[in-house]
């Protein structure tokens, strides 16, 4: 989630919001795909209502969204069609 790390210059709240939903996604799903698109879409909402904004940045922020999911089009065919990989999440191994 590159743009998740420019969000925060634009509204910290607001990336708090859209990286609670990456996590939140992430943790349940395991698909970091989905859950960057889904982190970036919070974004752009949250800005909605929360009336933070201009209209100018409103449009900026839809536009990187836009790229975030063109972007992520082979995921979006991939978690379709039940091929995309999953995260992996290692636990400590504590033996003997």
């Amino acid at each position: 989630m590159a743009i998740g790390a420019i969000v925060i210059v634009v509204d910290w709240q607001l990336a708090l919001i859209s990286w609670g939903v990456f996590i939140i996604v992430a943790l349940i799903t395991r698909y970091v795909s989905l859950a960057s698109i889904l982190g970036s879409i919070a974004f752009p909402v949250s800005m909605l209502i929360l009336h933070v904004g201009g209209l100018a940045e409103r449009n900026i922020v839809i536009l990187c969204v836009i790229l975030v999911i063109v972007r992520h089009i082979p995921n979006i065919k991939r978690l379709i069609k039940g091929e995309e990989s999953k995260l992996k999440l290692k636990r400590g191994n504590k033996s003997g």
